[in-house]
């Protein structure tokens, strides 16, 4: 259902094996893919119906776990958003899960003619301690 690529942040609280736990522990089977670089993305064979895209350092918590699968079988919408906590104050919208026919422009920012976004609300994206 999903593919998900791991991208390296090159940050001290880099943890790949945790970015890829927050996946498996969610309700979406999925396959997954370490790149050296996000722009490696758009010449994958994609396989999925759905990729996302997360930086080594970040992980998605029990919220969006638990609900993950009922956003990926919404026939609408072709990129789905994720709110990530930045600081105790500070928050972003961050588009990190697509569909394989999107084709990523300049930091994973999706490019085509038409595009049906989803808001994820039910949780965050985090990064490690």
């Amino acid at each position: 259902m999903l593919t998900l690529f791991v991208v390296p942040s090159g940050k001290p609280n880099a943890n790949y094996g945790n970015t890829v736990d927050s996946f498996l522990h969610s309700s979406v089977r999925c396959d997954v893919v370490r790149v050296d670089d996000w722009r490696e993305i758009n010449n994958y064979d994609h396989k999925k119906e759905w990729f996302a895209i997360f930086w080594d350092n970040e992980y998605i918590d029990v919220g969006i776990q638990e609900v993950l699968h009922l956003h990926l079988n919404n026939k609408a919408a072709q990129v789905i958003v994720i709110y990530k906590k930045l600081d105790e104050e500070t928050i972003g919208y961050r588009t990190r899960i697509m569909r394989r026919a999107v084709y990523l422009g300049s930091d994973f920012k999706p490019i085509a003619p038409w595009i049906a976004y989803e808001t994820l609300l039910d949780g965050w994206i985090k990064e490690h301690e």
